[in-house]
């Protein structure tokens, strides 16, 4: 919230000012109450919302199918979804917890097939591993318990956690290195499976495997007999 700032000498009454009485300054001071009451309220119902649900086109999705593009560093990606969460919880978004969770997983498997790569960061990431442990993302979950969580974070992994003052510049990079849609189940609906086809065995089935409703092939029986028998063939 925007405020104006005024310099006065110590010795400064608001009664001593031409045009202020005491009328108007115990207005001032009530505004002063129902504007400080107007910034708790607004917390608490910021932190009192649960997360939004995932929208892909202005569809909301239940479940997500993440993919990531050759340009991201998950490295950078994991820093700076930590310091979003720790600087910019109210713009935290279902997607950036799921997208800390997979990109975790991804690090450690690193962690165990370059070692540089673990001197540098794998303590940090053991301990954000841990904190993720603690945390349970589920429908209701609120902003507050992403509060929390980033107070975690704030206090065991300070140093890994990107700066505020780079969020927005790393943003640009960020928003092009991963991509989601709306996850579906693998395989085919049984409403939408075609029927299944049918072949005939051939001769040795005897006629008896034909079903004319799907092969609409007359029987070898049927063949042979009117190969056999032409009627103006005269006797």
């Amino acid at each position: 919230m925007k405020k104006n700032l005024i310099i006065l000498p110590s010795n400064f009454s608001l009664m001593d000012t031409r045009g202020i009485d005491k009328q108007k300054t115990i207005a001032l001071e009530s505004y002063n109450e129902e504007e400080r009451s107007l910034i708790k309220l607004s917390e608490a119902d910021l932190f009192g919302a649960t997360l939004p649900e995932i929208s892909l086109k202005g569809t909301s999705i239940k479940s997500v199918r993440l993919r990531y593009t050759r340009h991201c560093k998950y490295i950078t990606l994991i820093r700076y979804l930590t310091g979003k969460i720790v600087f910019q919880v109210g713009e935290i978004q279902r997607i950036d917890i799921l997208l800390l969770f997979d990109s975790l997983v991804t690090l450690q498997d690193l962690l165990e097939k370059e070692e540089d790569f673990k001197r540098k960061y794998g303590s940090d990431l053991e301990s954000l591993a841990l904190i993720l442990k603690s945390f349970k993302l589920h429908p209701r979950t609120k902003i507050l318990d992403v509060k929390k969580l980033g107070e975690q974070i704030e206090q065991k992994i300070p140093n890994f956690v990107l700066p505020k003052r780079n969020l927005s510049t790393v943003w640009k990079h960020v928003q092009r290195m991963y991509y989601y849609s709306a996850s579906t189940d693998s395989g085919t609906e049984i409403k939408r499976i075609p029927p299944k086809g049918y072949i005939g065995k051939g001769y040795t089935d005897k006629g008896t495997a034909r079903k004319p409703e799907l092969d609409g092939s007359p029987s070898w029986q049927e063949v042979a007999q009117f190969n056999a028998y032409d009627p103006e063939q005269s006797l």
